[in-house]
């Protein structure tokens, strides 16, 4: 059972965290009430009115320590902690012959060698403008998205793509006469065009998903050992060695130990990771960690094995610092995290 100190402290950090999400101006003079209580039934100090000049300094420095390490962790972890800034939007796109370009946040206008235009915008992504709709040659290019950064593609149909971090995705300058079909590797969310005359096909290292005109999600990973694939809207289908399965909307195939299993769950927590939050439906902290590790490019090792399974539904601020999430989670779950050069370490609290 813990202690009425305990629990005043506890307190304290709670507030802190509430208070500075709504950014509520009295925060200060609330911190200072609530750590003079702290101090006097902790460290019995007699406080004196002789005392009274030096309260701020102390409040200041107390704060600094009790509410920047809640569980008693070094100054020095949440101070770099902070510092673990998020991705942002960056990938490099290889074209037929072979070249590489950086892309960011910059214009970029190049031609393809069948005379197909690639504008790279910071508002567009990528975009593909055939001057033919004759494909005579077939021609790939392949965009490539690292840790740390998001990019989004309109290919040459239409189709509307966005790749998560650690992704890439293969495709046709121009889609043959028959088939669209791209090659994907990690994460991504497509707004497929509609067209009942070429269905469109995503080829990842486990399945195809064959769609004519739709909008879902498939996260594929080289470095997971499960796979999925969600509907927001339309209706696709799996196609995993001769078994076949029809996806309708809020429906989710996973593919794990080579069977697929299929489940109802709510597509806003898989479909829309591309805009300012993370969302999650109850998932675990092992697979959580994985998504951050990618989008922040850190190493995450679990102390206790018994943390991969806490679980966390809700949603955390994409592009802040991996502090604040910390944070957040650790007040709903019963693990603490650490950093130990580039490297957060997972642990249960004492």
């Amino acid at each position: 059972m813990p202690n009425e100190q305990e629990n005043i402290d506890e307190q304290i950090i709670r507030d802190w965290v509430e208070m500075k999400k709504l950014q509520h101006p009295g925060y200060w003079t609330q911190m200072k009430d609530k750590l003079q209580i702290a101090i006097r039934r902790k460290h019995k100090i007699r406080i004196v009115k002789y005392a009274a000049i030096f309260m701020l300094p102390i409040l200041a420095c107390g704060l600094y320590l009790l509410l920047d390490n809640p569980h008693h962790t070094p100054p020095r972890t949440e101070q770099t902690l902070a510092k673990i800034l998020p991705g942002d939007k960056k990938a490099i796109l290889y074209t037929s012959d072979g070249s590489s370009l950086v892309l960011s946040e910059d214009t970029l206008s190049l031609t393809e060698i069948n005379g197909t235009r690639i504008l790279s915008a910071k508002d567009e992504g990528i975009v593909y403008t055939p001057q033919t709709t004759s494909n005579t040659i077939e021609i790939y290019n392949t965009l490539v998205v690292p840790l740390k950064g998001e990019y989004n593609i309109t290919l040459c149909d239409g189709t509307q793509v966005w790749l998560n971090s650690f992704s890439s995705l293969k495709y046709p300058v121009i889609f043959s006469d028959s088939v669209r079909e791209v090659h994907l590797e990690g994460e991504a969310f497509f707004i497929v065009t509609d067209n009942k005359e070429k269905p469109f096909i995503v080829t990842t290292k486990d399945y195809s998903v064959k769609v004519l005109g739709t909008a879902f999600n498939v996260m594929a990973y080289n470095d997971d050992n499960y796979s999925h694939t969600t509907l927001a809207k339309g209706k696709i289908e799996i196609l995993h060695g001769d078994k076949r399965q029809i996806l309708i909307p809020g429906e989710q195939a996973v593919l794990k130990d080579g069977k697929i299993s299929i489940k109802k769950v709510d597509p806003h927590y898989y479909t829309t990771w591309m805009n300012d939050r993370f969302y999650f439906d109850s998932e675990c902290l092992e697979n959580i960690m994985k998504k951050l590790s990618r989008w922040y490019d850190v190493q995450v090792t679990f102390k206790d094995e018994a943390a991969k399974q806490y679980h966390f539904e809700g949603s955390v601020p994409k592009y802040s610092s991996i502090k604040e999430i910390c944070n957040i989670i650790e007040l709903t779950t019963h693990v603490r995290f650490e950093l130990e050069k580039n490297n957060i370490i997972v642990k249960l609290k004492e």
